[in-house]
């Protein structure tokens, strides 16, 4: 599979490769020359995604990857999908100094789609929850892992124009 078939789409709507489906220890990366799922580090303690995990194909973030992408939606979603996705804010966090920002986005086609659509709709629990997964994220892989805050949708947009290219 070649990821770079993919329309990316617009900052207000776009697609994301999944590569981690809700729930998944395993972290799981497409290897951009075969299109192959690659499994890259198995969490322990109980640590798993709470949530599903891609990058936005046709973007570059400051870590020169595709950006990240958190995709919320009722149901884990299958590594290799493509999901259209709205933003609804941005985790931005540095990972070994490096600018790592992660979109936190919701599927349009999953019903939860009809009410997350800005920072506002998170809970505080659902805030905290994302910054402590990555925080445990650094913790099991050994590695600096500075949160920054959550930021607003309007921030999540403007990040996808930045990095489109």
């Amino acid at each position: 599979m070649n990821f770079r078939n993919i329309p990316m789409g617009s900052p207000e709507q776009f697609n994301v490769l999944i590569e981690i489906p809700t729930g998944s220890i395993n972290k799981y990366e497409i290897d951009e020359e075969t299109g192959f799922v690659r499994l890259s580090f198995v969490f322990k303690d109980g640590l798993h995604y709470p949530f599903n995990y891609g990058f936005v194909p046709y973007t570059l973030a400051e870590d020169k990857d595709p950006l990240d992408a958190i995709v919320l939606s009722s149901a884990p979603i299958y590594p290799n999908t493509v999901v259209a996705v709205k933003p609804i804010a941005i985790l931005k966090l540095k990972d070994r100094g490096v600018q790592d920002n992660k979109l936190i986005t919701v599927a349009i086609a999953d019903p939860m789609a009809a009410t997350l659509n800005d920072i506002n709709d998170l809970t505080e629990i659902q805030k905290e929850g994302f910054k402590e997964f990555f925080r445990q994220v650094g913790i099991q892989k050994n590695k600096s892992v500075e949160i920054e805050d959550i930021f607003d949708r309007a921030e999540a947009m403007a990040e996808v124009k930045k990095c489109m290219i």
